[in-house]
């Protein structure tokens, strides 16, 4: 993931007193998002005065998300979501969470994928040959990193 998109975001020179609390949640929930998903940016787009239709509005909008020369297709984030690993003789699937908390991973092997589930989000990642057969045993998430050990199970 390169970026983050907040949209609808009520702009600052709306200063009617009915938005106050919209302002105070809208901030309070951008603050979150940025933490949540820091390292990566978060680029807010206004709540427009009108719906985004058509060649112009499409280009206002890329002027928003868009600094002048920066190349909307351009991968900004190279880090692999997963790798597999033998660590000391155990195969070990080493999956980038950096948006989770312990608590909150569940995962269970399907067939030859190893599921990984956080709230709604769920993630199949298909396992190697050499890693088809074996079971999860083991689970820890640390430094944002879950390490899945795969075992014989008997």
């Amino acid at each position: 993931m390169d970026a983050v998109i907040v949209n609808r975001v009520l702009p600052t020179e709306v200063m009617d007193a009915w938005f106050n609390e919209w302002h105070t949640s809208q901030n309070t929930m951008v603050h979150e998002i940025e933490e949540y998903f820091a390292p990566v940016p978060v680029k807010k787009v206004p709540l427009f005065a009108h719906e985004v239709l058509g060649k112009q509005r499409l280009e206002d909008l890329a002027r928003v998300l868009y600094a002048e020369g920066e190349d909307p297709s351009a991968v900004t984030r190279t880090e692999k979501p997963y790798t597999f690993g033998k660590q000391n003789g155990v195969y070990e699937i080493r999956v980038l969470l950096p948006f989770a908390t312990k608590g909150e991973v569940e995962l269970f092997k399907k067939g030859d994928e190893l599921v990984v589930q956080i709230g709604t989000f769920r993630r199949h990642i298909g396992l190697p040959r050499s890693m088809a057969a074996l079971l999860p045993s083991r689970a820890k998430l640390e430094s944002k990193v879950l390490t899945v050990e795969m075992k014989e199970i008997p």
